[in-house]
């Protein structure tokens, strides 16, 4: 579960999740149309970044 980094909405499931290096990546697509991604070390949340027209994903939060 993770909060949208634009309006804030709760969203219960991701879309997908994948491990990536260190990282456990779970990737979310919120009504609004934003695209963001949640980066966790075991259960511990590092930081999100979203997907911004024409710069690819950038750090959110």
């Amino acid at each position: 579960m993770s909060n949208c980094p634009v309006c804030g909405k709760s969203i219960q499931k991701e879309s997908k999740s994948w491990k990536y290096g260190k990282f456990d990546v779970k990737e979310y697509i919120c009504g609004c149309g934003v695209t963001f991604r949640d980066y966790y070390i075991g259960e511990e949340f590092k930081f999100t970044l979203r997907k911004e027209e024409g710069k690819g994903f950038i750090k959110a939060r």
